[in-house]
């Protein structure tokens, strides 16, 4: 492996280190639902990527997908297309943001719905392949001089 590639590892390592401490930080009553939510996330698509933004774990699937956070005592799983997003089970909330749908995690000991939310998961897998990438700026053709 080239020098390159060792810091390439060096960095992901550290990442997962950095992931694994925010599920670790997790009330102990969460982390089981937490590590359920981050294997469902993670098997969803071979494309899938876990990183660290904002402070919170992410998941990307060719864009950013969706992303877990512990606010106000709870679990919530937030899908940034979630107003996209056919939910039929009604397990999505509204947000203050316009595009923004959240998962509210139920606590353990209530009914978790696994295959409503891997349902959820996988149409968000979808909507972020058939989106077009995000406002990139058009290649240009070079100009043909006579």
């Amino acid at each position: 492996m080239g020098l390159g590639g060792a810091f390439q590892g060096l960095y992901l390592g550290s990442m997962n280190a950095q992931l694994d401490r925010w599920f670790d930080e997790l009330p102990e009553e969460w982390q089981e639902r937490a590590e359920q939510l981050r294997h469902m996330l993670r098997n969803s698509s071979p494309a899938m990527a876990e990183e660290r933004k904002h402070d919170v774990p992410c998941y990307t699937h060719r864009r950013w997908m969706c992303y877990l956070s512990f606010q106000k005592g709870r679990l919530i799983l937030a899908f940034l297309q979630g107003r996209q997003l056919i939910d039929a089970d009604g397990l999505l909330a509204h947000t203050d943001h316009k595009l923004v749908r959240k998962y509210m995690v139920p606590t353990k000991g209530t009914v978790f719905d696994v295959e409503a939310l891997h349902r959820l998961i996988l149409q968000a897998v979808l909507v972020n392949e058939a989106m077009t990438p995000s406002k990139r700026k058009p290649l240009l053709h070079k100009a043909r001089f006579r």
